[in-house]
């Protein structure tokens, strides 16, 4: 089967300590429901790991999550409403070599 068709979804939870267990849990169903061939285990670590971010270093009330799949592959993309702007990302290693 050819799997050519991008789905986009959208995902919000309470920031709450489970927020990353109904993170990973609508996304692995999108996976199942869109017969995509992405590693659920796979997908499960990473969006785990960017919930738990959201969940720990922010105070906003919501997280939520859009998910798009695709043939490309999957990117989940997650957001809070903190008033906390980022600090600007660090230089990598190559950059400061001279």
């Amino acid at each position: 089967m050819v799997w050519l068709m991008i789905s986009t979804f959208r995902f919000v939870t309470q920031n709450a300590p489970d927020a990353a267990k109904l993170s990973r849990d609508h996304v692995v169903w999108l996976l199942r429901h869109t017969d995509s061939p992405i590693a659920e285990e796979n997908a499960r670590l990473l969006v785990s790991e960017v919930v738990t971010n959201a969940h720990q270093h922010t105070a906003s009330p919501l997280i939520a999550l859009t998910t798009v799949i695709g043939p490309a592959g999957l990117r989940v993309e997650v957001f809070d409403n903190s008033p906390v702007h980022l600090p600007p990302p660090a230089a990598a290693a190559w950059e400061r070599e001279g």
